[in-house]
């Protein structure tokens, strides 16, 4: 073998070694966002506390954080059912999508 072809295949066996070395990533997705075109963004956030670094990272504060200030600002927020519609709850309301905006 002459020292081109040794050279050649030398090429050959490295990259065949660097493309086998090569990592699967463990998931590119999340899970819950992946089920986002089938559901709504509040049965997203309904089990987004099933993952809870996601809920960490998507509302930048703990479960408990985001209950606790959830329950403070339930009395002032809630409002009455009416004949012809039912009323928003304080947890859609607060929900990250309208960030507690202020109805008019």
């Amino acid at each position: 073998m002459s020292s081109e072809e040794k050279l050649a295949l030398a090429a050959i066996a490295i990259s065949v070694v660097l493309k086998k070395r090569r990592r699967s990533r463990k998931e590119w997705v999340k899970q819950w966002l992946l089920m986002r075109p089938k559901q709504s963004d509040t049965t997203l956030l309904e089990e987004l506390p099933l993952y809870p670094d996601d809920f960490q990272k998507y509302l930048r504060m703990d479960y408990d954080i985001n209950n606790e200030l959830l329950e403070l600002t339930s009395p002032l927020i809630v409002k009455q059912d009416t004949n012809f519609r039912d009323a928003i709850t304080p947890h859609d309301y607060c929900s990250p999508d309208s960030q507690c905006s202020p109805r008019v």
